[in-house]
């Protein structure tokens, strides 16, 4: 995780607790781990030149799950704001079955390569939330800031590195039922469709899970989460899709 970008989401939610304590409204922090499976391809050109379609499993060895940490804080009752970010840096090495094209380096056929992908997610919204103590739900509206960095890099052939980065709305829903006091369930779902200049970008984030809640308010749960990236750069050019997905844990509390 960015020690930059931690710093700055852990002084926003210290803030928000204490406007929500001054104010007497619920504060939900919550840390999950997710056992996350990389999927999709992608392609990074130099000055309009378009590089080759490159499978992150097939082409550069990311063929594992990989443990990604996240954060989330909600301050508010009915009328809740909340931050949320996630960060991984991913690493794979693979021997190339074919010649590809990455920014302004060519790879040669069965040419050893090593990759890292850092992805960056920063989420801020406003959610709305009614409903009892048995169930509750609502929707959110709010804005991510999203941010891919790659690198190629071969001891013959040297390196290359490409990135893409936006700012995008989105909007959303949840609901969240608890049949008996200690056992709860819940799902989200958040998506955002963005074109502006030469950028290009839509995101879905779908979430649910099972968890159990103590009356102190502390709760922990297991359950999957469903991340899908598809962002293009005409300028560059860059054209990447993502797929993010695996099982997760959480825990937080509430109060």
């Amino acid at each position: 995780m960015n020690t930059a970008t931690f710093r700055r989401l852990l002084i926003s939610g210290l803030l928000l607790i204490g406007l929500a304590r001054e104010a007497s409204a619920l504060v939900e922090a919550e840390g999950s781990y997710w056992w996350m499976s990389l999927d999709g391809d992608g392609k990074v050109g130099y000055k309009g030149v378009e590089g080759t379609r490159i499978d992150v499993d097939d082409d550069l060895g990311f063929d594992s799950s990989e443990g990604v940490e996240s954060l989330r804080i909600i301050v508010g009752n009915v009328h809740q704001l909340g931050a949320a970010y996630l960060s991984t840096s991913l690493s794979a090495d693979n021997q190339l079955n074919r010649t590809i094209h990455f920014r302004n380096k060519v790879y040669p056929v069965n040419t050893r390569i090593s990759t890292d992908l850092d992805v960056d997610l920063f989420e801020a919204f406003y959610r709305f939330n009614v409903g009892t103590s048995l169930a509750r739900g609502g929707f959110l509206l709010g804005g991510l800031y999203l941010r891919c960095d790659s690198e190629v890099r071969s001891p013959v052939y040297g390196r290359a590195s490409g990135d893409f980065s936006s700012g995008m709305p989105f909007v959303g829903a949840f609901f969240i039922g608890n049949p008996v006091p200690f056992l709860g369930f819940r799902g989200s779902v958040l998506g955002s469709a963005w074109d502006l200049g030469d950028v290009q970008a839509s995101f879905i984030d779908a979430q649910m899970g099972i968890e159990v809640e103590t009356p102190a308010g502390i709760f922990g749960g297991v359950g999957y989460r469903y991340v899908n990236i598809d962002a293009s750069d005409d300028e560059e050019p860059v054209d990447i899709t993502l797929t993010l997905s695996g099982p997760m844990a959480y825990a937080g509390f509430e109060w």
